[in-house]
């Protein structure tokens, strides 16, 4: 008889639920599709500098993009590059003091906005690093989360993942 009631019971719920949303996704902080264009806009905007910042040699300005916050991290193929906004900032100077040259481009930026200071992202990355010491090529996936500190996105964690050619 319990089972009988309960089964009542969840098709009377079913049928006083509504209709016109049964699956909606659950809503985000951001406040109307204004400020999720805009969301994507200057998170797009933060991938395209970062290309820029390297390919360019701006390494202040590539420092400045990411986020000194508790919880930062920078993944390269699996594993932490980067623990901390302290790492990240000497792994740039590393790289400015081997007079390094990188070339990068950014391409089919995803942008998920989860709330108006944050989203998730992915893309497909290219870069090309050259010092006199070494040089190698990189092709896969940049995907992370930015966040908005003081007016400006950042990135709050990245993770690159070289491609792997032998997928079928």
């Amino acid at each position: 008889m319990k089972t009988v009631l309960i089964a009542l019971f969840l098709c009377l719920a079913a049928a006083c639920a509504p209709k016109d949303a049964p699956h909606a996704p659950p809503s985000t902080a951001v406040a109307g599709a204004g400020d999720e264009a805009a969301v994507r806009a200057g998170v797009e905007a933060l991938l395209h500098e970062w290309s820029a910042a390297g390919s360019e040699g701006r390494w202040d300005d590539l420092k400045a993009l990411y986020a000194d916050d508790p919880g930062f991290a920078w993944i390269e193929n699996g594993a932490v590059a980067y623990r901390d906004h302290a790492s990240v900032i000497a792994g740039v100077d590393q790289v400015v003091a081997m007079n390094a040259t990188l070339k990068s481009d950014v391409r089919d930026i995803v942008v998920t906005p989860i709330s108006a200071d944050a989203a998730a992202f992915r893309s497909s990355v290219e870069f090309a690093f050259t010092s006199s010491a070494f040089s190698f090529d990189f092709d896969g996936a940049f995907t992370g989360v930015a966040v908005m500190r003081e007016g400006k996105w950042r990135f709050l964690q990245g993770h690159l993942s070289k491609a792997d050619d032998d997928r079928g």
